[in-house]
């Protein structure tokens, strides 16, 4: 999300409460827990830079601290490292989308947070991550199923001689339709957000296929 709206949330992902007395963020953020802190299993902490600016965009979900950076969450990338009392480390993650293109450039100030997919694996791996599934995050709660899963591009035709076009194929290999309105398209990492899909384009049914041509639909 952008600067006044930014989060940090953590999740318990074990069988039984975590004790944070004592740990707090020796990178990234400046944030220390209180003693007598704790999270339960399941259990969710959300941490704001800006206590109004986030109650206002999500008024029902309560926050639990209030961290200090002058300058923000860094969109193109930094470290976050929480250690206990005795600067032991307890979590670190590097992410970083200037020097390694497996990151999400969605969540790079485009409002998508960036979501722990796999809590068991290397934080500091793109593929442990993944992209948020809707603008503005889910502070507070399991971040929905991508609902572009099954959608995959399926075929590219490039640098074509007239009377062919350019062309770019999307595959629909889910069980269920999926409605794409309102997507977009883009050949450039740097620019996500180059063709928009219009509304009332119709969902791609399940083993289904939808074509975007340059001259037409795709644009030029």
């Amino acid at each position: 999300p952008d600067d006044i709206h930014e989060f940090l949330e953590i999740k318990n992902v074990g069988d039984t409460p975590l004790d944070l007395s004592g740990l707090y963020f020796s990178d990234g953020i400046d944030f220390a827990f209180e003693e007598g802190a704790t999270l339960d299993p399941g259990a969710f902490l959300v941490l704001v830079k800006d206590p109004t600016a986030f109650a206002q965009r999500y008024p029902a979900q309560a926050w639990h601290g209030v961290f200090q950076n002058g300058t923000g969450l860094k969109n193109s990338g930094e470290t976050l490292t929480i250690v206990d009392r005795d600067g032991h480390e307890v979590f670190s993650v590097t992410y970083d989308d200037q020097n390694d293109t497996a990151w999400y450039p969605t969540t790079d100030g485009d409002g998508y947070a960036l979501v722990l997919n796999d809590p068991e694996g290397d934080p500091d791996d793109p593929s442990s991550w993944r992209a948020g599934s809707e603008v503005g995050g889910s502070p507070g709660q399991d971040d929905p199923p991508p609902p572009y899963g099954s959608v995959v591009i399926s075929e590219v035709l490039t640098h074509t001689d007239e009377p062919l076009e350019d062309a770019v194929e999307l595959h629909n290999t889910g069980s269920y339709a999926v409605d794409i309105s309102g997507w977009y398209l883009s050949d450039d990492g740097d620019d996500v957000r180059k063709y928009l899909i219009p509304d009332g384009t119709p969902p791609i049914p399940p083993g289904g296929r939808h074509v975007f041509y340059a001259g037409t639909s795709f644009g030029s």
